[in-house]
């Protein structure tokens, strides 16, 4: 079994609020980002930012092994367009 797996079974029927528990939260996205840019760089991880749809504070994460290919594909699939777009103006 996956570590993501064997994390949603733990959490799974359990109050939302224990998913906050230990993680800091951020009142801004920006302050979020600045602080996962610089623990990316510091310690190599792979940290994002996303909103809780607990406590409404934004948190870390690290996403899934799996889905990591996917969402840099997605960024950058993003950021040709934009760049595209930015051509054409």
């Amino acid at each position: 079994m996956s570590r993501d797996s064997e994390s949603a079974k733990r959490f799974s029927g359990l109050d939302p609020a224990v998913r906050c528990i230990g993680k800091h939260q951020f009142d801004s996205p920006n302050l979020a980002r600045q602080v996962a840019r610089e623990g990316n760089r510091r310690h190599d991880r792979n940290y994002s930012v996303y909103r809780c749809g607990h406590c409404s504070h934004w948190h870390l994460g690290t996403a899934p092994k799996g889905m990591r290919r996917h969402l840099v594909a997605k960024a950058l699939k993003r950021d040709k367009r934009a760049t595209r777009e930015g051509d054409d103006g």
